[in-house]
């Protein structure tokens, strides 16, 4: 190659050199701000947020924040709920900026328009005050043109950039979504009494301590596990409409005579919250019920499946395991059926042996097991207070009994009686005739072994 050509090559690529520094340099710098820089659009302080202004195409809300509770100012004034709108400060903060599609420049010498963008007026607008704080101010306008993207400024709106287009989805909910939906509150570790009223029946069930005993209609030891999940249910009810803001008319949405009213007493004072159900929408074929809590003015409408989970009898809130006993000095069992018996009685620390029938053997963990079986049996439905009727549910014929003994004393006994496709149970501890699982005959059966048959099967 030529002295002169490799100088000609030389001479090129210094200019190239030139134009890249003196052109190209500040693009890429631009570039690789844009990069470095904070990706979030605005920092929200979410424990100094007092206020919020949520404007969208489809309503505008106004909600202030006392306390523990968000309360709805505008278009209505009611309880907010607390998680959406604090989700509203978290989703703010989360708004992240892409591309910049127009900058102060573009803006401030009129080559593009805000409104070119759906940010004249916005889409959405969203505000947040707080007490002495500047306010943090987002506007999102429309999708991009390939739809994967939507359009975002914010502050004095001297910028335009792109964002995810899900953000501004967060901002376009339903003001139902809003809107506090519960159908009653209250705080589940201060329930110390509760009341519920169905289709004429009164159910009262109170607190002792860490146990629940019912006190109408029937005086019993209250199963604390159902009460507990009946609490929950209730706790967990919302509402999924709005009939109307202002519901003095109840006899309107047949709340005067409620199918149900349930009222939950919180704290040694007995403060009341009662909710009623009423009638149903019309034209709604039984779907849904009215509702409304004695402490706020407005209707709602709840589904039927949460009115089918709250609609409880005495006999779901009472004590299940109406069977127990102390099984740990339990020497002797048996087993009594029309036409024979099973008697095994414990001979040491970790032995049985069957007494009836004779030539028969049972494995220790067997027996083991079929204590726990007896003392765990659940009643499914109490269905009389009193066995004056035995032959009403076949005891008077037992299908079996069981005992169980200490030392010669019985410690338990359960009858089980069987009419038609229903099994009923009666022990000796109480006078209440309960409706057990048609299957417990076949789970209390004894697995005995000939004896035969067990020292073959040890040899």
């Amino acid at each position: 190659m030529s002295f002169k050509r490799t100088g000609l090559f030389a001479l090129v690529f210094v200019l190239l050199l030139g134009y890249l520094y003196f052109y190209d340099n500040p693009r890429i710098e631009e570039a690789q701000r844009q990069a470095n820089a904070p990706r979030h659009v605005v920092e929200v302080a979410k424990q100094k947020v007092a206020r919020l202004h949520l404007k969208n195409q489809d309503f505008e809300m106004v909600a202030e924040r006392r306390g523990q509770d968000w309360q709805i100012l505008q278009p209505v004034k009611t309880g907010g709920d607390w998680g959406m709108l604090e989700g509203l400060i978290l989703a703010a903060k989360e708004v992240e900026q892409g591309r910049t599609v127009a900058d102060s420049v573009d803006l401030g010498e009129g080559q593009v328009q805000l409104a070119g963008f759906g940010l004249d007026p916005p889409r959405v607008t969203v505000r947040f005050e707080g007490d002495g704080e500047e306010p943090v101010v987002l506007f999102f306008g429309n999708d991009n043109p390939d739809g994967r993207a939507a359009y975002l400024s914010w502050g004095n709106q001297q910028r335009v950039v792109l964002t995810q287009r899900w953000r501004r989805h967060q901002f376009e909910a339903p003001l139902l979504n809003f809107r506090d939906k519960r159908v009653v509150p209250f705080d589940m570790d201060l329930v110390e009494k509760l009341e519920v009223h169905l289709a004429g029946r009164k159910i009262v069930a109170s607190k002792q301590g860490l146990q629940w005993h019912l006190e109408e209609p029937v005086q019993d030891r209250g199963d604390n596990a159902a009460i507990q999940r009946f609490l929950e249910q209730l706790r967990a009810g919302r509402a999924e409409g709005f009939a109307t803001e202002n519901g003095q008319e109840l006899g309107k949405f047949g709340l005067d005579k409620p199918h149900l009213q349930i009222t939950v007493y919180e704290g040694k004072e007995g403060v009341a919250k009662t909710v009623r159900f009423g009638g149903v929408p019309p034209g709604d074929n039984t779907d849904s019920r009215y509702g409304k809590f004695e402490g706020w003015p407005h209707v709602f409408v709840v589904e039927r499946f949460l009115i089918e989970d709250l609609s409880v009898t005495s006999s779901d809130l009472r004590e299940k395991l109406i069977f127990g006993f102390d099984a740990s000095e339990i020497d002797e069992i048996r087993q009594i059926f029309p036409d024979s018996q099973v008697v095994c009685v414990k001979t040491s620390e970790t032995d049985w042996t069957v007494q009836m029938p004779e030539g028969h053997t049972v494995h220790p963990v067997d027996v083991r097991d079929w204590i726990h079986l007896v003392d765990q049996l659940p009643a499914q439905d109490y269905v009389a207070e009193s066995l004056a009727e035995p032959a009403r549910f076949g005891l008077d014929r037992p299908v079996m009994t069981v005992q169980l003994l200490k030392q010669g004393t019985l410690v338990r006994e359960v009858r089980l009686g069987r009419r038609g496709e229903r099994l009923f149970a009666v022990g000796n501890g109480r006078p209440q005739v309960v409706e057990v699982a048609r299957e417990v005959p076949r789970g209390l059966k004894l697995n005995l072994k000939r004896a035969a048959d067990s020292s073959e099967g040890g040899s």
